[in-house]
């Protein structure tokens, strides 16, 4: 019991000494504080002017960048989309039909050239197709 009493003495004695040293320090703080911001330079105060101005330019800059990048990640959407159809129009172009026309006109002893001019190919793939129909 007597063990009890004297722990609660010494916590009781500990927080009033504490409390004592505390206001000591506050008061402290305070006189900091006051003759800090009293000795404060222009060049202290364009320091922070400064910073202010270069976070408002890197907040500005990474919204830029923000920007940037989904308007980037939305014309890698439609690249895919275009690269598909560019693919999609080569393969439905009527290559087979050039080959059946140019087996008709052929077949009507139409000269090479006007074949050519007819379909808008070239004089080889003509000539090619020709090879190919003889054999």
């Amino acid at each position: 019991m007597i063990i009890y009493i004297l722990i609660v003495t010494i916590g009781i004695l500990l927080i009033w000494i504490n409390r004592k040293e505390f206001k000591v320090k506050s008061s402290g703080f305070k006189e900091v504080l006051i003759n800090k911001t009293d000795t404060i330079t222009e060049v202290e105060i364009e320091i922070q002017n400064l910073r202010r101005d270069f976070a408002e330019t890197i907040g500005i800059l990474q919204m830029d960048i923000k920007n940037l990048s989904e308007d980037i990640d939305n014309l890698k959407g439609t690249q895919v989309i275009e690269e598909s159809i560019i693919e999609n129009d080569f393969s439905n172009s009527g290559k087979s039909n050039n080959v059946e026309e140019v087996k008709r006109l052929i077949e009507q002893d139409v000269s090479i050239d006007d074949i050519c001019k007819i379909l808008s190919i070239g004089k080889g793939e003509v000539l090619l197709i020709k090879d190919l129909y003889k054999q």
